[in-house]
């Protein structure tokens, strides 16, 4: 089953690059502006805009979050782009048994995390919100187009395309601790940063492995539809829900063993730059860009609490 991983890959041709500190300082130091850069706008623009409306129609809220994409996304387009992106990508083809394999695992995961934080909250946090009931299920055309289409799109552009592009350099493991733990953050609530963390680590994965922003997107989008948009069409049914439930009970003990297998079969290569481990974690997460945006997103979910 080691296809299923994509591990078939040449490294003699990888030449390796010393890790000096004053120029990887600048590059991620450009990439901590544009990610701190994102979340002040992701939250300022609909924020300043639904207080200066007045709305709380949930279409216009909709419309001011599209725009806080939009303009987040040239910001950060226009910051990133100058960082070199990595040589290591290759672009390869998903086939349908590792689409699946990949889309049980992730959303299966992403399902375990929000269990784990149910039972975590229910200790020590009971008004944690769940965003799965977040959405106005008389808005299912909005909750689809927002949920299901617009946002995997951006996101996937955002923390993997724009993100993992330029930062597979520094190897596979910084890679997706690095951008899975943005991704989590970036949503800015706490309930989701479990379930977000792990579907973004599968998401990174195959992002390194195949280089297609499609493939990524496409989950996501699938992932999204299946957890916000399928409940509000199942609506208050007893039998559907039951039976919803039992089906994502399945995926996620599916995802379980999925998760064994890829745990101690996956062989993460290293990057361009010679860097240990947890070095290169530990000069991120220590830069001051990426340290507001850490403070920015703990201080936002601290406030979605109430």
């Amino acid at each position: 089953m080691d296809f299923l991983l994509n591990n078939d890959y040449d490294d003699s041709q990888n030449h390796s690059l010393p890790f000096e500190k004053d120029s990887e300082k600048k590059i991620l130091s450009k990439l901590g502006l544009g990610y701190c850069l994102l979340i002040m706008l992701m939250f300022f623009i609909p924020t300043i805009l639904i207080i200066l409306s007045h709305t709380e129609d949930m279409h216009l809220i909709l419309v001011y979050n599209l725009l806080a994409f939009s303009f987040g996304g040239f910001v950060l387009y226009h910051i990133v782009k100058e960082v070199p992106e990595s040589e290591s990508l290759h672009d390869r083809k998903l086939n349908i048994p590792q689409y699946l394999f990949y889309l049980i695992l992730g959303y299966g995961l992403m399902m375990l995390g929000y269990l784990l934080t149910n039972i975590i909250s229910s200790f020590f946090i009971p008004n944690l919100t769940n965003p799965l009931q977040s959405f106005d299920s008389s808005n299912i055309i909005a909750t689809f187009l927002y949920a299901a289409i617009l946002g995997p799109i951006f996101e996937e552009l955002f923390f993997r395309k724009f993100l993992i592009s330029r930062i597979a350099r520094y190897g596979e493991l910084f890679a997706i601790l690095a951008s899975s733990l943005l991704f989590a953050l970036y949503h800015m609530n706490y309930y989701q940063f479990l379930g977000v963390f792990f579907f973004g680590v599968i998401l990174a994965f195959v992002y390194l492995r195949t280089n297609n922003i499609i493939y990524v997107i496409t989950l996501h989008q699938i992932a999204n539809f299946l957890g916000l948009v399928l409940p509000n069409l199942i609506g208050s049914d007893p039998t559907l829900i039951n039976y919803f439930n039992i089906c994502d009970l399945i995926i996620a003990v599916l995802a379980g063993l999925f998760a064994l297998y890829f745990v101690f079969k996956v062989k993460l290569r290293d990057g361009e730059v010679i860097v240990s481990k947890f070095e290169g974690l530990k000069f991120f997460f220590t830069n001051p860009s990426i340290l507001i945006f850490i403070f920015l997103a703990l201080l936002i979910g601290y406030l979605n609490l109430g």
